[in-house]
């Protein structure tokens, strides 16, 4: 008999052991699913918000911003706002300029390979526009695609001989950013304001479509801003900022406290003209295809280099990259040093 108590005895435990072991999974099985739950309900509101705040994003960057649904026209007429100046035998290397009509453009766009290029980019940047987050692409011109046409053509265009820096004036080692030309394109809606490549001058070539561009000198941007906004430090990077977020009475402002301001819709076969040291705004007006050749040019004139020196300055109190203004330092010396060598021959 009590052997059979015993034996029922550890049954009963056994079973007991067992139950209160299932009971404890079981419970545990319910934690772990509710800490998964959780986790997952977590995940998922921070994918949610996550999701909203890229849609807003997008939202807000597909919004025109304030400076382009300015109306030009009136702020042109009553604010005297001038159109680029049409170039003559030679280019004012201080003055934003156009040139219309010029044989140099024509002949050379009219030539099979230059076609060619201009065909196949125009197919081409389409699609890589689509990475870019302006709504622009270039790339440069290399020999296959047509590159000495092009040198040829930018080389007829009236650019003076004297103020402007040569490729046998850069000292050892200096990156000659002037030698490359870029073809570019930019999507239908484009709209961006941005300062020329590395502070130089440069042409800009219209092949295709019509732009409308607003080049604003960079130094009285920036004093005018200072004014404006009642600061003493001014950075590069709030420059554009600023200027995307103006409206027609801010720009009035601007404009009252000094800001140099020119404008021009480009059109076909025309070139414009940039100087050194100036933002470019720039809005599609018409076409599909949009393209066209940009070459910079290194300028020595004293409005140049004055600019420079505030473009570097600007570069600073916006914290650039270290690489960027050691690139500018350099790039100022060379300009100073043919400066001086201009003035030396004019002594002469």
């Amino acid at each position: 008999m009590l052997k059979q108590l015993k034996v029922s005895f550890t049954k009963q435990v056994a079973k007991l052991v067992t139950h209160i072991s299932n009971k404890d999974k079981a419970q545990a099985r319910e934690s772990t699913k509710a800490q998964t739950q959780q986790v997952k309900q977590a995940t998922d509101a921070a994918k949610a918000q996550a999701a909203n705040a890229l849609a807003q994003m997008k939202s807000k960057a597909a919004e025109t911003p304030p400076f382009w649904k300015i109306d030009f026209h009136p702020l042109v007429e009553n604010y005297h706002i001038p159109e680029f100046e049409s170039a003559g035998e030679q280019i004012d290397l201080d003055v934003p300029t156009v040139i219309d009509n010029h044989q140099g453009i024509t002949s050379c766009e009219a030539t099979a390979e230059v076609q060619i290029c201009l065909g196949q980019f125009g197919a081409r940047y389409k699609r890589e526009a689509s990475k870019a987050e302006d709504g622009k692409f270039q790339t440069p011109i290399f020999p296959k695609d047509g590159k000495a046409v092009f040198d040829n053509m930018f080389k007829q265009l009236p650019m003076p001989s004297k103020g402007v820096v040569v490729e046998a004036s850069l000292p050892e080692g200096f990156p000659n950013m002037m030698k490359p030309v870029w073809l570019l394109g930019c999507d239908r809606g484009m709209h961006s304001i941005a300062g020329v490549p590395n502070g130089f001058a440069s042409i800009r070539v219209q092949s295709s479509g019509s732009v409308r561009l607003i080049a604003l000198e960079i130094s009285s941007l920036a004093a005018a801003l200072r004014l404006k906004l009642a600061k003493d430090e001014i950075g590069f990077n709030d420059l554009e900022a600023r200027l995307s977020e103006c409206s027609a009475e801010d720009l009035k402002i601007l404009v009252t406290n000094g800001l140099k301001i020119h404008h021009v819709i480009l059109k076909p076969q025309q070139a414009a003209y940039i100087p050194s040291g100036y933002l470019l705004a720039e809005s599609v007006v018409q076409g599909v295809l949009i393209y066209g050749s940009r070459k910079s040019y290194m300028v020595s004139t004293q409005a140049a280099l004055d600019s420079y020196e505030c473009l570097i300055g600007l570069h600073r109190a916006s914290q650039s990259s270290s690489n960027s203004i050691t690139k500018m330092t350099m790039a100022l010396g060379v300009l100073k040093k043919q400066k001086e060598k201009d003035d030396d021959d004019d002594d002469l």
